[in-house]
Protein backbone atom coordinates (compact mmCIF):
# COMPACT_ATOMS: atom_id res chain seq x y z
CA UNK A 1 0.00 0.00 0.00
CA UNK A 2 1.37 3.39 -0.96
CA UNK A 3 1.82 5.97 1.77
CA UNK A 4 -0.66 8.82 1.96
CA UNK A 5 1.98 11.51 2.47
CA UNK A 6 5.66 11.32 1.55
CA UNK A 7 6.90 14.19 3.67
CA UNK A 8 10.56 13.85 2.64
CA UNK A 9 9.67 14.11 -1.04
CA UNK A 10 7.17 16.89 -0.33
CA UNK A 11 9.76 19.02 1.42
CA UNK A 12 12.21 18.37 -1.42
CA UNK A 13 9.59 19.49 -3.95
CA UNK A 14 8.96 22.61 -1.85
CA UNK A 15 12.57 23.68 -2.39
CA UNK A 16 13.60 22.13 0.92
CA UNK A 17 11.29 24.43 2.86
CA UNK A 18 9.22 22.49 5.46
CA UNK A 19 7.07 25.54 6.28
CA UNK A 20 6.16 26.03 2.64
CA UNK A 21 5.29 22.35 2.30
CA UNK A 22 3.04 22.46 5.36
CA UNK A 23 1.34 25.57 3.99
CA UNK A 24 0.73 23.89 0.63
CA UNK A 25 -0.63 20.76 2.34
CA UNK A 26 -2.96 22.85 4.48
CA UNK A 27 -4.49 24.38 1.36
CA UNK A 28 -5.08 21.07 -0.41
CA UNK A 29 -8.60 20.58 0.98
CA UNK A 30 -9.62 23.90 -0.60
CA UNK A 31 -8.61 22.81 -4.09
CA UNK A 32 -11.75 22.36 -6.25
CA UNK A 33 -10.42 19.53 -8.44
CA UNK A 34 -12.23 16.67 -6.70
CA UNK A 35 -15.56 18.54 -6.62
CA UNK A 36 -15.20 19.42 -10.29
CA UNK A 37 -14.30 15.81 -11.09
CA UNK A 38 -17.37 14.61 -9.19
CA UNK A 39 -19.54 17.12 -11.05
CA UNK A 40 -18.13 15.99 -14.41
CA UNK A 41 -19.03 12.40 -13.56
CA UNK A 42 -22.54 13.48 -12.58
CA UNK A 43 -22.90 15.09 -16.04
CA UNK A 44 -21.25 12.09 -17.78
CA UNK A 45 -18.71 14.48 -19.27
CA UNK A 46 -15.64 12.33 -19.96
CA UNK A 47 -13.54 15.18 -21.38
CA UNK A 48 -14.14 17.38 -18.34
CA UNK A 49 -13.58 14.39 -16.01
CA UNK A 50 -10.22 13.76 -17.66
CA UNK A 51 -9.20 17.40 -17.22
CA UNK A 52 -9.96 17.39 -13.49
CA UNK A 53 -8.52 13.92 -12.90
CA UNK A 54 -5.34 15.12 -14.59
CA UNK A 55 -5.27 18.24 -12.40
CA UNK A 56 -5.73 16.09 -9.29
CA UNK A 57 -2.95 13.79 -10.48
CA UNK A 58 -0.57 16.71 -10.94
CA UNK A 59 -1.44 18.34 -7.65
CA UNK A 60 -1.06 15.10 -5.72
CA UNK A 61 2.33 14.55 -7.37
CA UNK A 62 3.43 18.08 -6.49
CA UNK A 63 2.38 17.58 -2.87
CA UNK A 64 3.89 14.07 -2.64
CA UNK A 65 0.61 12.28 -1.97
CA UNK A 66 1.47 8.88 -3.50
CA UNK A 67 -1.73 6.91 -2.85
CA UNK A 68 -3.96 9.62 -4.27
CA UNK A 69 -1.58 10.23 -7.15
CA UNK A 70 -1.66 6.57 -8.11
CA UNK A 71 -5.46 6.46 -8.12
CA UNK A 72 -5.77 9.70 -10.10
CA UNK A 73 -3.17 8.46 -12.59
CA UNK A 74 -5.12 5.23 -13.14
CA UNK A 75 -8.29 7.17 -13.83
CA UNK A 76 -6.44 9.49 -16.22
CA UNK A 77 -5.07 6.50 -18.12
CA UNK A 78 -8.52 4.95 -18.37
CA UNK A 79 -10.07 8.18 -19.65
CA UNK A 80 -7.18 9.00 -21.99
CA UNK A 81 -7.34 5.58 -23.62
CA UNK A 82 -10.87 6.37 -24.69
CA UNK A 83 -12.59 3.91 -22.44
CA UNK A 84 -16.07 4.87 -21.46
CA UNK A 85 -16.65 6.95 -18.38
CA UNK A 86 -17.49 4.70 -15.44
CA UNK A 87 -20.94 5.19 -13.92
CA UNK A 88 -19.33 6.58 -10.79
CA UNK A 89 -15.97 7.73 -9.55
CA UNK A 90 -13.84 4.71 -8.63
CA UNK A 91 -14.29 3.82 -4.95
CA UNK A 92 -10.53 3.46 -4.62
CA UNK A 93 -10.02 7.08 -5.73
CA UNK A 94 -12.68 8.35 -3.34
CA UNK A 95 -11.14 6.35 -0.51
CA UNK A 96 -7.63 7.60 -1.25
CA UNK A 97 -8.91 11.18 -1.37
CA UNK A 98 -10.78 10.85 1.94
CA UNK A 99 -7.86 9.13 3.68
CA UNK A 100 -5.45 11.76 2.33
CA UNK A 101 -7.60 14.59 3.68
CA UNK A 102 -7.72 12.85 7.06
CA UNK A 103 -3.94 12.36 7.08
CA UNK A 104 -3.34 16.01 6.17
CA UNK A 105 -5.70 17.14 8.95
CA UNK A 106 -3.55 15.20 11.43
CA UNK A 107 -0.28 16.33 9.87
CA UNK A 108 0.74 19.44 11.77
CA UNK A 109 4.50 19.45 11.64
CA UNK A 110 7.50 17.87 10.01
CA UNK A 111 9.75 16.10 12.50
Amino acid sequence: MKPLIDQEEGVRLAAGNPSLYLHMLSRFAQDPSMKRLTDAFARSDAQEAYLHAHTLKGLSAQLALPALNSEAAQLCTRLREGRTLPDALPASLLSAYRRTLEAIAEFDRIP
